[in-house]
């Protein structure tokens, strides 16, 4: 099931599809329709509209939502599903089986179609009423599809049918997805907030972050595996999330006390909300900054501390880690203080995760890197981090992290379940055969790498593969 060749390439056009129809979205929930931010995120969807068409030699881009998840070709697009909730959202709500995009429609049709899906609820009773609405609008080449059903026989006029085993194989962590998909909405609504010059309330950060708290309880596997996916997404809310996952996981193993976790994660969860006071064009530039424009990049971390000062029941974790999660142990990095201002304890376990996610994460100018030379950089980056906490984040996370997928040498493929002693040999759920093949989940075994390594000389030949491989694969 792992994607490859053409198949990987006309979904990566349309998992950037969903990210640009992501920024369009937020924008136009911040600017009026006609702002050249919301203009120029039109422009670029007709562009990857056309590339799409042209690459699959076809007039049609059709997106179905299916239990949460976004479906293109019956396949569920899970990055896609992770970074788009505002589409998944809207859909759901108005029991539509997702949208379809024709070739040739044009910056008017797109331009009413996002003001029909940022619509608040309650605008439109289901599809059919949107659809009336976006006629109206003489918007006739986007529009949403039924709802789909079991046995339907499909057609051009329906929401296309998952495919089942694609589809089961992503099933078992709907719950963690739902809850990453509630965290991305989240921060999506705070930065709008921001923009527009509101407030936003701290304690629905906290609710966030107690469900995340909740669910890596439950199943850290998922969770975490949620924590490392191979995709980029257009804003930075993503990076967050994982960081507030990484970070609670952490605290999970430092201390029990449940208030001191909340605070570890709520700082991880907003130690980057001033970036929604940086320029869009600077936050979001492709190229090398030039040294203004850096230093108006590096002024989010000032700008994270006023806007959290400024909420009510504030918390000084988070205040503080939105300031000096860019300050290093011996006092350098920014911002530069004109007093001695240590870096707190909770700065500095959010600053360990936020490196360690932007390093093995996936961006536009690099690809993922390795937990363990992750590891190598972060530890030969001297005054930079907290030593003696630093290795105990390698001991938890471990080179083959919780969540992630390796190949063992007979071929089997497995997720890693939970650190041994040995961190290059840790207890793993098996998933397939020797030749791929999916198991059945009681024909699942859970071993010990540790003890099959002293029995049977068993050892892990690949990996870690990141999230997003990790469930492509499995």
């Amino acid at each position: 099931m792992c994607e490859v060749g053409p198949a990987k390439t006309h979904l990566s056009g349309v998992v950037g599809f969903v990210d640009q129809l992501v920024v369009a979205a937020v924008n136009s929930r911040i600017y009026w329709p006609g702002h050249p931010r919301v203009r120029g995120s039109i422009e670029n969807l007709l562009a990857l509209m056309d590339d799409y068409c042209v690459s699959r030699e076809t007039g049609v881009l059709r997106l179905g939502v299916v239990e949460g998840y976004l479906i293109h070709d019956r396949r569920p697009l899970l990055n896609a599903s992770l970074s788009g909730p505002r589409i998944v959202e809207p859909v759901e709500r108005l029991r539509s089986g997702g949208i379809e995009f024709h070739l040739g429609m044009e910056e008017e049709e797109l331009a009413a179609f996002l003001k029909a899906l940022v619509a608040r609820p309650g605008t439109f009773t289901d599809w059919r009423e949107a659809n009336r609405a976006l006629e109206q609008e003489s918007c006739r080449r986007i529009r949403f599809l039924p709802e789909y059903r079991t046995g339907h026989e499909g057609g051009a006029d329906s929401a296309e049918e998952p495919e089942g085993e694609a589809m089961e194989s992503v099933k078992e962590i709907r719950l963690p997805v739902r809850t990453y998909q509630a965290a991305v909405t989240h921060l999506q609504d705070v930065s709008v907030r921001i923009c527009r010059g509101d407030q936003f309330a701290l304690d629905e950060s906290r609710t966030e972050v107690e469900e995340i708290l909740t669910r890596l309880d439950e199943d850290p596997v998922a969770m975490l595996n949620l924590a490392r996916y191979n995709h980029y997404d257009a804003f930075t809310f993503g990076h967050s999330v994982r960081v507030s996952f990484l970070a609670l996981n952490f605290a999970r193993h430092l201390t029990a006390d449940t208030e001191i976790r909340e605070s570890v994660g709520l700082s991880a969860m907003l130690h980057d909300v001033g970036k929604a006071r940086v320029p869009f064009e600077i936050l979001h530039s492709k190229g090398r900054l030039n040294p203004e424009e850096r230093r108006e990049m590096e002024r989010h971390t000032t700008h994270g501390a006023e806007i959290l000062l400024e909420v009510e029941k504030s918390d000084f974790g988070a205040v503080a880690t939105a300031f000096g999660h860019h300050r290093t142990i011996d006092g350098a990095g920014y911002p530069g203080v004109v007093v001695d201002f240590p870096v707190s304890a909770v700065t500095r376990i959010v600053k360990i995760c936020d490196v360690f996610e932007a390093l093995t994460a996936v961006r536009p100018y690099k690809a993922a890197m390795t937990p363990s030379k992750a590891y190598r950089i972060m530890l030969t980056m001297e005054g930079h981090f907290d030593f003696p906490l630093l290795r105990r984040f390698v001991e938890i996370t471990g080179i083959y992290p919780i969540g992630t997928t390796v190949i063992l040498e007979s071929g089997e493929r497995a997720l890693v379940r939970r650190q041994t002693s040995d961190l290059r040999l840790p207890e793993v759920e098996i998933r397939t055969t020797p030749d791929g093949d999916l198991l059945d989940p009681e024909d699942r075994r859970i071993l010990d790498l540790r003890q099959e390594a002293e029995e049977r000389g068993a050892r892990i030949a690949a990996g870690p593969l990141t999230g997003g491989e990790s469930l492509a694969a499995l």
